[in-house]
């Protein structure tokens, strides 16, 4: 015994909405290829050097212009923080980071300086900071976060050599900073540091697999109007 048809309108008006489902769900992967298109070509011009910096006063403006560069004005605020180890295009050295205070203002946020080869002396070049007010040309990025091998701390709370870049533990212990954003520094200060950095992390993949998210939705919504409509013709019937 076969189980009761729904009434044919009802199951008409189902499979209505669910093609404009699927049309909807469609546009939305259209809209993140769309996106995905406009962050591949940012990358490209972000490696060429075709988008010029953004003037930046706020330490609250940083987060709105992530893996852009910007331009700021300010000082650095001693003591500095040595990475040791740091992985430098194949090669291991030492990564120099400090605060930087915005000027006029009392904000503060953390900048990789550059990066100096490991000497034969296994100790790091002495690089001072610059003094007094600088304007910098830097990419906001975030901070990577190694692994930290069950270590409790990264180094010395006064600053110096430290085993990782820890920017809670720089922040509790040195200056606050937002733990979420690091500027890699491009300006050159004349101190013999390697900044050139590696490209931008512009999230393509991340629009990319939207986009497949909503084409398998709108399949998904598709199939099941092309089985009411199946079930609604009179073959289905018989």
């Amino acid at each position: 015994m076969t189980a009761p048809r729904p009434p044919f309108h009802r199951t008409l008006v189902l499979a209505v909405l669910l093609v404009l489902v699927a049309g909807a769900c469609a546009l939305l992967g259209f809209a993140q290829l769309e996106r995905a298109g406009e962050q591949r070509a940012l990358r490209e011009r972000l490696a060429r050097g075709q988008v010029p910096p953004v003037r930046v006063t706020r330490l609250a403006e940083l987060e709105v212009h992530l893996e852009r560069p910007v331009r700021l004005r300010g000082r650095f605020l001693p003591p500095q923080v040595i990475i040791d180890q740091y992985p430098w295009r194949g090669r291991t050295g030492y990564l120099y980071v400090a605060a930087f205070r915005l000027a006029g203002r009392d904000e503060n946020v953390l900048v990789a300086r550059g990066w100096r080869p490991r000497s034969a002396s296994r100790r790091p070049p002495e690089v001072p900071l610059p003094r007094g007010e600088v304007t910098l040309v830097a990419r906001v990025t975030r901070p990577v976060r190694p692994y930290q091998g069950g270590l409790a701390a990264p180094g010395d709370a006064k600053g110096g050599r430290w085993a990782w870049l820890d920017p809670e533990y720089f922040s509790g212990k040195i200056h606050p900073v937002p733990v979420d954003l690091l500027l890699e520094q491009w300006t050159d200060t004349h101190d013999g540091l390697a900044r050139d950095w590696p490209g931008p992390q512009v999230p393509v993949g991340k629009y990319l697999g939207r986009a497949l998210q909503w084409f398998l939705f709108a399949l998904v919504a598709a199939g099941a109007a092309v089985r009411l409509v199946w079930r609604l013709s009179p073959r289905a019937r018989e």
